[in-house]
């Protein structure tokens, strides 16, 4: 089936999709030179805050290209993003260490263009947390994955080995709840005051990172800054500050830059 034809099935489903821009010979159907994040960004103003299931809307946006990927809205899911290798390097521990092959082989799973995995599991409270392991995030309510069949700057499609409706949904395995938290205390805040200020992040009590962790730790680290409700330049601030007291030695700034814009764009906070 076309794009269009597997936009129209989701919709069909039940499922809130939008538009994602398509890379086509590693260049991003958003014109911006050099993109960081090619044919993953959301083509809508509001990213995934656009999802519908709206047939009529998604014809619209697919007969305006036909060629978009189809971007899945995660509010009824919780997606385990297995990037590449170093992600099933990740999984393959995890899963041997708790003894948890059951959680991954019948329910419902894709590749994806780039050589990874998206598991489907049971909508929970979790939310959107980024590197809760090295190469693995979680996608729910307010994120999104990237749908089959669309179409990764590789050149590879992203494919269902086991469809939405092929297989029981699984709970989201222990482990990777333990894996979540075990993250989040990672940070220690301050009570949120009664004016609804948001927490502030105690930078001196946070570990120091080490040379040649430095990228993975900052993204991590920008991906919860976002979870937690921050805006572009808050995170940017805040990142920047983190880099300078905890790295040796630091990033350099147009490394931030994209480590930034690229969750922002991930998370459809950014077109």
């Amino acid at each position: 089936m076309s794009l269009q034809s597997w936009a129209a099935w989701y919709a069909r489903q039940g499922l809130e999709i939008f538009p994602v821009h398509v890379a086509v010979s590693g260049s991003c159907s958003c014109g911006v030179p050099g993109c960081n994040s090619p044919g993953k960004h959301p083509a809508t103003k509001h990213g995934v805050k656009d999802a519908t299931s709206d047939m009529a809307q998604i014809v619209k946006w697919w007969v305006e290209n036909p060629s978009y990927n189809i971007g899945l809205h995660c509010n009824q899911f919780t997606v385990l993003d297995v990037d590449g290798e170093i992600g099933k390097e990740s999984l393959r521990k995890f899963v041997k260490q708790n003894k948890d092959l059951t959680s991954f082989m019948n329910g419902p799973r894709a590749k994806t263009g780039g050589g990874g995995y998206h598991f489907f599991f049971k909508a929970s409270d979790i939310g959107n947390k980024v590197g809760i392991a090295p190469g693995l995030d979680l996608r729910g309510a307010g994120g999104y994955v990237i749908a089959a069949p669309s179409l990764h700057h590789s050149g590879k499609r992203y494919e269902w080995d086991i469809g939405l409706n092929e297989g029981l949904i699984p709970d989201v395995p222990g482990w990777v709840r333990y894996l979540v938290k075990k993250q989040s205390g990672q940070f220690k805040s301050i009570q949120t005051r009664s004016n609804g200020e948001k927490p502030k992040i105690d930078i001196d009590a946070l570990p120091s990172i080490a040379n040649g962790t430095r990228h993975n730790e900052l993204t991590r680290l920008a991906g919860r800054l976002f979870w937690e409700g921050r805006g572009f330049s808050e995170v940017a601030e805040l990142l920047n500050k983190i880099n300078f007291s905890k790295c040796s030695p630091p990033l350099g700034q147009r490394d931030i830059d994209r480590i930034v814009r690229g969750i922002a764009r991930k998370e459809g906070l950014v077109g």
